[in-house]
Parts: structure tokens; sequence; C-alpha cells
């Protein structure tokens, strides 16, 4: 990525950076490295270009799980699922939908509120896309519903 990112928001950091604490983090025993790819601008990346451009981190990072953060907002199937199991040996794999609200006690009010839909069919459709594309997903679980939504997907063998 690009020196863009620095000169905006100085503490985001940038592939090298990631590279160099991941492989900190795996010499203290670590064994997973989950990324979240950003754009240069900052702003979540849902690209195949800018995955590409974290491939770097392997080189550093010689061993453990490289897990990126497949997740997205707003996108199609079609083009979520292009990008969702480029190249990538891991990908997460969200089991159900989410509230998230961004507390303020100053102003006692949610700043942000968002509700991550991900219905039950849309994730068996990211799972087989996975499943053909050779991508192991992490089953990323947030509360105990998704547990419950896990356990059959788990059962059909995906």
């Amino acid at each position: 990525m690009s020196s863009h990112i620095e000169s905006n928001v100085p503490t985001f950091p940038i592939p090298e950076e990631i590279a160099e604490e991941g492989k900190r983090a795996a010499d203290a025993g670590a064994s997973i490295l989950h990324i979240h790819a950003r754009q240069d601008s900052g702003l979540p990346a849902y690209d195949i270009e800018t995955y590409r451009k974290w491939r770097g981190v392997r080189q550093v990072v010689s061993f453990g799980i490289i897990n990126y953060s497949t997740g997205a907002v707003g996108l199609s199937k079609k083009s979520h699922s292009s990008y969702h199991c480029a190249e990538t040996r891991y990908g997460c794999a969200q089991h159900g939908s989410m509230n998230y609200a961004i507390y303020s006690p100053k102003t006692k009010s949610s700043i942000t509120i968002f509700v991550f839909q991900n219905p039950f069919g849309e994730i068996k459709f990211y799972l087989e896309k996975m499943k053909e594309a050779g991508t192991v997903p992490e089953m990323e679980v947030f509360d105990n519903g998704h547990i419950n939504n896990a356990m059959p997907l788990i059962d059909m063998e995906f």
C-alpha cells in the first residue's frame, strides 16, 4: 500500500508493519494472523487487487495461519464471492446477523447503529463458494446464536 494511509492516519498499519508485528506475534507463540485489508484511503477493502498487496506478509510470517477477513457490507453476492475466496487458504465465515452500536457515555446515546444482516441462506452460499475455491472457513462466532447456526453447517460438511 502507499504512504497515503500513513499521511492521513499515521496510526493505521500498512502491510509491512502488519508483517513485522505478525512475525513478532508468531515468535511469541501466536499461530493465527487475522488481517483486515484496507484501501489506501483507510476504508475496508473488498477487492482482489488490494488483498494481493498483502501477499508479502506470508514472506515474513512463514508459518502459522494467515486468515483474511472476508466479511463485507453492501456488496452483491456475486461481487462479494469473487473476492471472498480469491487466492486465500483461510477466510472468515460470519455465522449470523449482528447489531452494532457504538455507545457514547458522554452523550448517553449511540453514535452508530447498524445491523449486519447475514441470513442463513447467504451463509450457506458463501460457504459453498469457499468450498469450491478450497478456502477453509474460520467460523466466526460473536454470540451463542452463531454457535447454533454453525452446528448444522458443520453437520452438512461445510
